[in-house]
């Protein structure tokens, strides 16, 4: 089996299938680095994009924006392509693709909301909601407003993968944690 986020495709399964999957070992995959990313941006520009309407100094950019993150960069190729053609431009720039970097990373950050469990969604909008919440507040909310709340351990590691998503940041530890939502923007720096 192969999934991005272990625990959100788990929470949907039988809790057999459950046991029986966490048993087994687990390979994690590294994020992409940049030759990587490029090449996968390569691949895409020689399918859907005229010859030579992107050179390798773009592409470079594409993957130093995405940081490893092969989903924002094929949304920011796609997006720089799109406004190439708007303008009726026949190459993509870095500037082009600059000026595409909010809205595809916001692209990205609202694909990762909609593929969010019941009970991811629901911390996610109890964490959105509140702006920056504490560890225990997020607790006491999130069970009185779920129908047939999760174990502690399971809302850990929902919480672990909204981090993951860059959805949310946890600051703090232990008691002291506090969480607030991510800017859907923050991950590209400007």
């Amino acid at each position: 089996m192969v999934c991005i986020d272990e625990d959100a495709f788990l929470s949907a399964v039988d809790t057999r299938v459950q046991s029986r999957v966490r048993a087994a070992r687990s390979v994690e995959l590294e994020k992409y680095h940049d030759d990587q990313i490029i090449d996968i941006l390569r691949g895409r520009a020689d399918a859907g994009l005229a010859p030579d309407a992107v050179d390798e100094e773009t592409l470079a950019t594409i993957a130093d924006l995405a940081a490893g993150d092969a989903r924002l960069a094929i949304a920011l190729l796609r997006q720089a392509a799109e406004e190439a053609e708007t303008e009726g431009q026949d190459h993509l720039s870095p500037g082009l693709v600059a000026s595409v970097s909010d809205s595809a990373t916001t692209e990205v950050h609202e694909r990762n909301v909609a593929l969010l469990s019941t009970h991811q969604r629901l911390l996610y909008e109890i964490i959105a909601e509140a702006g920056v919440i504490g560890a225990k507040e997020l607790r006491l909310a999130y069970e009185s407003e779920a129908s047939s709340p999760k174990s502690p351990a399971t809302r850990r590691r929902y919480l672990d993968s909204l981090e993951r998503y860059g959805l949310i940041e946890q600051r703090g530890s232990t008691r002291d944690t506090t969480y607030c939502a991510a800017e859907s923007t923050s991950r590209i720096p400007q």
